[in-house]
């Protein structure tokens, strides 16, 4: 009686698992399966719609006003069409030097005026005289294409300073050693410690690095590629063994060495330099096998907090992030552009960062340091060749 019992029980059970279980399981993936395949609807939903709501708003506001340091005139007449035809909106750049915008912003500032929506200028726009100026330029970022870290050098947006208030537009590879290709052999240079070899003696003209800009850089990059001890060393021999030619006249400097009167120019200037390439003249960048700093020139980008026209500028900086938007800045720029996978065609493979090579991409620690250092570190080791 008792065995029949247990048999009962075990019967039922078996029942009821059979019968139960499987419209249970059966009923998990219905509910759950139309949620897992719309789970990201709503993420897609969000940015279309917050897209869709930023270019109305931007059209609305009909106009965005950039100040800018990059001032080829490709620059703005890509930048302006192409903004018009895609968002209906006028772009208006300002342009002026690096020095200039900043005292221009400053003094508007200190008047209570807001002109300037956005700023697409040079590194100097990451120093502290910008604090307060910027608005954090990650919580603008609304398409996801311009967001995607796979899209970008090391997994992730290019972002200068900690605050994520700057970001770099173009990224090209920078020597600063320039050569009369007539005079120097390929191979014949091939490391920046050959520059003390007593070969050259006589044969460089270098920037004055005292006045800022490509020296100052480069004679503080000497010091964190060799390190501090050795990169002084080696910029002293350069100073004292090697009767450099120390110059303030960039033109200049590109110009005597197209001609022939010197070999070897250090820190010469990417600006002076290109006409010169483009003009045919026997003068090329050399690639050190130490490796180049990958430098955004005066393409660095920030969005300018009380700006008049926020919504045109979220659109500007969403779209200058996208394929498109940096294609066409790149090519109008002449540099190449920061996202990974953008055509170079027609741009100066010298500028191109390599795979294989080591690239040195600034940050906000190396401009201040840069600013704090470089020309302090310069004035000292080579101002008295000026004198």
């Amino acid at each position: 009686m008792q065995k029949s019992c247990w048999l009962t029980t075990i019967f039922f059970l078996i029942f009821f698992l059979a019968l139960f279980l499987p419209m249970r399981s059966a009923s998990l993936p219905r509910a759950v399966q139309p949620a897992l395949a719309t789970a990201s609807e709503p993420a897609k939903a969000s940015w279309r719609e917050k897209w869709n709501d930023t270019t109305a708003a931007a059209k609305k506001e009909g106009a965005v006003v950039v100040y800018s340091s990059a001032s080829g005139v490709a620059v703005r007449q890509a930048l302006v069409s192409k903004v018009k035809e895609l968002f209906g909106i006028n772009m208006e750049v300002v342009v002026a030097p690096g020095d200039q915008l900043t005292q221009k912003i400053i003094t508007e500032r200190q008047r209570g005026l807001n002109f300037a929506d956005a700023f697409i200028a040079g590194t100097q726009i990451v120093t502290p005289t910008y604090a307060g100026i910027f608005t954090p330029a990650d919580r603008a970022l609304i398409l996801p294409d311009a967001s995607d870290p796979k899209a970008w050098p090391e997994g992730k947006l290019p972002f200068i300073d900690k605050n994520k208030l700057t970001l770099a537009l173009t990224g090209a590879y920078w020597s600063y050693i320039l050569v009369n290709t007539d005079l120097v052999k390929p191979g014949e240079l091939k490391s920046y410690a050959d520059l003390v070899n007593p070969k050259w003696k006589g044969k460089l003209i270098m920037f004055d690095p005292a006045g800022g800009g490509a020296a100052s850089y480069w004679v503080y990059f000497m010091t964190r590629l060799m390190g501090q001890e050795k990169g002084e060393r080696f910029l002293r021999q350069l100073a004292t063994q090697q009767d450099l030619m120390l110059t303030k006249d960039a033109r200049l400097q590109g110009e005597w060495v197209a001609r022939g009167k010197y070999p070897v120019a250090i820190a010469a200037s990417m600006g002076v330099v290109t006409p010169l390439l483009k003009a045919k003249a026997p003068v090329s960048w050399v690639r050190m096998s130490e490796g180049g700093l990958v430098h955004p020139s005066a393409s660095v980008f920030g969005l300018v907090d009380k700006a008049p026209h926020p919504n045109a500028a979220k659109v500007l900086f969403n779209w200058l992030l996208t394929p498109e938007g940096q294609h066409v800045f790149s090519q109008a720029f002449g540099q190449p552009a920061t996202r990974l996978g953008v055509s170079t065609e027609g741009l100066d493979p010298f500028n191109v960062p390599r795979p294989e090579e080591k690239a040195f991409r600034i940050d906000e620690k190396f401009i201040l340091e840069v600013e704090a250092k470089g020309r302090g570190l310069g004035k000292e080791i080579f101002g008295h060749l000026l004198q």
